[in-house]
């Protein structure tokens, strides 16, 4: 996971993002209603002549601005709540505007006054039907107009009691502006309602990009460290913190404080930076991990923000030891077919020399060790060849007890029917998940060579089974003990390379083979010394509890 990177990495939803933006623009709209009632009260107070505010009623003007005043600050407090609904309180504002914008206008225009005043007020009442339009989505802007036409008309007829078709023309022409206002309101509500919806979208698909960016990169089996121009560790995946040995993991800090040789290699790499002398990676000693810088950008000029990737070094020398093995299989298999048809025929000559009659005792021995060495051959070629055409492993549950049971007594009458092998299970309805035949296999080499060592080193071919729990993990796991004399502390790390044996006549591949076929089965196979004497493989299971149905 990220641990520096400042951001919740949840998203929000668009329906709470565009809500979120028509308050706020409900909240603006309130507060332009405030300043407009302000200014309209101040004018009227310091009593400017020209404006001809409240001419014709000032008690209709002392009370509709009063109203208009104390109104616009409760609209304000609902709101900041969000109480009533938000379509409610648009259509409420809206009107509300146009009534006391109205009654203002009636009671500032007199008889006599010119229409300075009428188009004053038709500003506002233009403004205020193209903030409906803006809050409504143009869904009823073109009302809006209406009813602000409906208003201007009714108060200039109860305002001029001589009617002048001049006049009229006037109110008409005020009339039509509210409506091309209205339609361009609704034009522009629409492209804007367009344009948010198409924000949020981008929005929500960068979101998504983003958090699916940090869980690839979080889950990466590399180590990934972005430092800023000033060192400070902005950006660094699980595996990093687990290659740097760093268990835990604080808040943003400085690359030192991380790793004082990749400190040091980052600053010489940003003074010399688009030098190709300078070496790109650096090898971590103490911690086996293989450092690689680069540039976010590739522009010189920008700031030296790096981008710092960590290798397992035993990791990539495993991989290539596993192509490189993989290569060797497939050359060794290709081998083994060419020389399984002349082994065959070696065999088939010496059976039928055996069988001729004129062989003396030296001769019969010469036929005999074709035939032990032809057969060890077909051995190794045999092994081989399981290698390379090994079927996909179909893994079941196993009672670990009773499968242990059976294949003591199947092993004992097949191979080794003087063995002593004992058996020891805790808890004894113990289950394990793989596959029955491959297990058999795993457990025929370990055995074997388990038997072949104790009865080198006490006369007596013995050994132990012992299935239980591991103490620190709590998988299941069973050990095949032996009392041989155990292996070569030097020789530990290369037991399960192929063709590697210490045993005479052994082909070495018993012990790789069981170990791939412990891998096939998401099991794991480790060698550990006893302390008195002889070996302890280890298989450990996969959890029941993670497998799926």
């Amino acid at each position: 996971m990220f641990k520096n990177q400042q951001h919740s990495g949840e998203f929000v939803s668009r329906r709470d993002e565009l809500s979120h933006s028509q308050w706020m623009t409900l909240l603006v709209f309130s507060l332009y209603r405030l300043c407009i009632a302000v200014i309209l009260l101040t004018l009227y107070v310091f009593d400017f002549g020209f404006f001809n505010l409240g001419q014709h009623s000032s008690i209709l003007y002392n009370v509709a601005i009063g109203f208009y005043l104390v109104f616009s600050i409760l609209l304000l407090f609902s709101v900041h709540h969000q109480y009533p609904g938000f379509n409610f309180q648009a259509n409420l504002q809206v009107i509300f505007d146009i009534v006391i914008l109205t009654l203002l206008l009636y009671a500032s225009q007199s008889v006599y006054s010119s229409n300075s005043i009428l188009f004053g007020f038709g500003i506002l009442l233009n403004a205020v039907i193209a903030g409906g339009g803006l809050l409504t989505a143009g869904r009823i802007s073109l009302f809006f107009a209406a009813i602000a036409s409906i208003a201007v008309l009714v108060q200039h007829f109860f305002s001029d009691q001589a009617f002048t078709l001049d006049k009229y023309q006037e109110i008409g022409i005020l009339g039509a502006t509210f409506f091309a206002t209205a339609t361009l309101g609704f034009g522009l509500s629409h492209r804007i309602k367009k344009s948010e919806a198409l924000a949020s979208q981008r929005g929500l698909d960068l979101a998504k990009l983003e958090m699916l960016n940090e869980k690839i990169v979080s889950n990466m089996h590399s180590g990934i460290i972005v430092v800023d121009e000033n060192d400070r560790v902005r950006l660094v995946n699980r595996a990093a913190w687990y290659l740097l040995g760093i268990p835990e993991r604080p808040g943003p800090q400085l690359l030192s404080e991380l790793s004082l040789v990749l400190a040091n290699f980052v600053t010489k790499w940003r003074q010399r930076k688009g030098d190709k002398s300078m070496p790109g990676q650096v090898m971590l000693e103490n911690q086996g991990v293989l450092s690689q810088i680069s540039a976010i950008t590739d522009q010189l000029d920008d700031p030296q923000v790096c981008l710092i990737l960590l290798e397992d070094a035993a990791r990539l020398t495993q991989q290539a030891q596993q192509m490189k093995l993989a290569s060797l299989g497939r050359l060794t298999a290709s081998i083994a077919h060419e020389i399984r048809n002349p082994l065959g025929a070696i065999s088939h000559a010496e059976q039928l020399l055996e069988e001729s009659p004129r062989l003396n005792k030296e001769d019969l021995r010469l036929t005999e060790i074709i035939r032990e060495h032809s057969e060890r051959m077909n051995h190794v070629i045999e092994n081989v060849l399981q290698l390379s055409r090994r079927k996909e492993a179909v893994p079941k549950v196993l009672n670990i007890k009773s499968w242990l049971e059976d294949f003591i007594s199947t092993f004992k009458l097949h191979d080794l029917p003087h063995s002593e092998i004992t058996l020891h299970v805790e808890p004894e309805n113990l289950e394990i998940f793989i596959d029955p035949s491959q297990l058999y296999q795993i457990l025929s080499n370990l055995c074997e060579n388990g038997l072949h060592y104790s009865f080198e080193k006490v006369g007596k071919p013995m050994l132990i089974l012992k299935a239980g729990i591991t103490v620190d993990g709590g998988e299941t796991m069973l050990e095949i003990i032996d009392f041989g004399q155990g292996i070569d502390p030097s020789t530990t790390e290369v037991i399960f390379e192929p063709f590697f044996t210490t045993k005479t006549g052994g082909t070495g591949l018993g012990l790789y083979i069981a170990k791939e076929l412990c891998e096939a089965n998401s099991a794991s196979l480790q060698y550990f010394p006893r302390e008195r004497g002889g070996s302890c493989f280890r298989i450990t299971f996969h959890q029941l509890d993670n497998i799926g149905d």
